[in-house]
């Protein structure tokens, strides 16, 4: 009992910190003096006993100390040791532990046989990533200072990816992947990506997570848009009309999307019922008075037959603001001939130029941008396609290929009075107006009254 209490009191004195300075040496578990060189001698001559190192996972080390802290902090934390208890993965979910301690630089392992090092993040792409994009895996990995680690021998890899950084798949299968393509065809935003080594002994182990993410859209401010000139002047909003802003964007704003190249709500000719242009759980959704997306897929109406005029209280367009006649739109084009420059973009085009990864197209240029695009002077239209109506499934999401459909507010050219006049872009060169019927859930692009 008494040595109990005598090998307590000396391991409190001997981890406490003093407020002065001491030359005191400790031996602990036995009561010999302890060797001169040592601070701390633990002696196992009469007790049997370990050192127990803190035990952590390896997030938990990683709060601890890392290379994104300030240098001198790094430097300061020379010689921490902990023993990482999950620090190889051995099977999936199954590990085991080891020493680990931290350098200055980076935490060095001490298992036996352990796994090269690796260290950074893959590298991630510069080129604008869109869905469908094929992201190469197959780059050397990116360590500190910008030096690439070679692949040793005895060590095969294979890269991983997860939408939420915790359940991982293959990108691709087997593990000797020498070129692997993956496909970014997930609707996330992101996708975390790491490389897992397995080394002969089937031990396995991985780099640090990296993001590879969609080209997101720069936020340009909302600056309406004049093109042309005298009689064939119009002032034309720069964005979509989309009802989900109302009550966050500011005033000017309001109805329209939250940026340039938001494709928006689709909108049957002649009423103000505004439709999701994407499948909400599978469905249609439509916007409701209590600012959110139906709990149902609603009622899919038929043409409004009954007038050629868009009826004023089912105007979709924000307070001044309507919705552009075949007119207005002539300004544009006359059927088919260019009265104004104008460029298609692809997503991968647009996205390099701030609008995401929407193709559409650019107004008031013939050149394709290589700049951010210009919000002052061009107008974008995206190629949002449309929602249709037929036999087997009224107000479906239909886009065969990248093309958009701007309603305009007058009848068809021909007097057909189930149809209208809309716009009609894509990225073949022949942009016009055209007719279509009046059930079909089309883009709406508003113009100042």
């Amino acid at each position: 009992m008494t040595n109990k209490k005598t090998f307590f009191a000396l391991l409190i004195t001997a981890v406490m910190c003093v407020p002065f300075t001491t030359s005191a040496q400790v031996t602990i578990g036995s009561g010999r003096a302890p060797s001169e060189w040592s601070l701390l001698d633990l002696c196992t001559d009469v007790q049997r006993k370990a050192l127990h190192n803190a035990r952590m996972t390896t997030s938990q080390r990683n709060d601890l100390m890392n290379n994104t802290r300030p240098p001198a902090e790094q430097l300061a934390a020379r010689g921490l040791l902990i023993f990482n208890i999950n620090a190889i993965e051995i099977n999936p979910n199954e590990y085991i532990g080891c020493l680990e301690f931290w350098n200055g630089i980076t935490w060095i392992s001490l298992c036996e046989d352990r796994l090269p090092e690796t260290f950074g993040q893959p590298p991630i792409p510069t080129a604008p990533i869109c869905p469908g994009s094929i992201v190469n895996l197959d780059a050397a990995f990116e360590i500190a200072g910008s030096v690439n680690t070679p692949l040793p021998a005895g060590v095969t890899y294979q890269w991983e990816i997860s939408i939420n950084g915790t359940d991982w798949t293959n990108a691709g299968t087997g593990l000797n992947l020498a070129t692997t393509p993956a496909m970014f065809s997930s609707n996330n935003t992101s996708i975390h990506v790491r490389r897992t080594a397995v080394h002969t002994s089937t031990s396995r182990t991985h780099t640090v997570s990296g993001v590879v993410s969609l080209h997101q859209q720069t936020p340009f401010p909302f600056v309406p848009i004049t093109l042309g000139a005298g009689a064939n002047q119009r002032t034309w909003a720069p964005r979509n009309v989309c009802f989900t802003t109302h009550n966050v964007m500011p005033a000017a704003e309001r109805g329209f999307t939250a940026h340039t190249a938001d494709p928006g709500m689709f909108f049957q000719w002649g009423r103000r019922t505004g439709w999701s242009n994407f499948n909400v759980n599978g469905e249609r959704r439509y916007w409701t008075a209590a600012n959110q997306w139906s709990a149902g897929q609603g009622t899919w109406h038929p043409a409004l037959t009954g007038t050629d005029t868009w009826p004023a209280a089912q105007n979709p367009c924000p307070a001044g603001w309507r919705v552009p006649t075949a007119a207005d739109f002539s300004t544009l084009v006359n059927w088919g001939t260019p009265l104004v420059p104008r460029v298609w973009v692809n997503q991968y085009q647009a996205a390099a130029i701030g609008l995401g990864c929407q193709s559409g197209m650019i107004i008031g240029t013939n050149t394709v941008p290589v700049t951010p695009f210009n919000y002052q002077q061009h107008l974008f239209l995206p190629a949002a396609g449309a929602r249709i109506a037929n036999n087997v499934d009224f107000g479906s999401v239909f886009s065969p290929e990248p093309a958009g459909h701007y309603w305009s507010s007058s009848p068809d050219h021909t007097g057909d009075h189930n149809r209208a006049a809309y716009f009609h872009i894509d990225a073949s060169p022949t942009t016009h107006l055209t007719d279509n019927p009046r059930e079909l859930g089309f883009s709406v692009r508003c113009v100042r009254d």
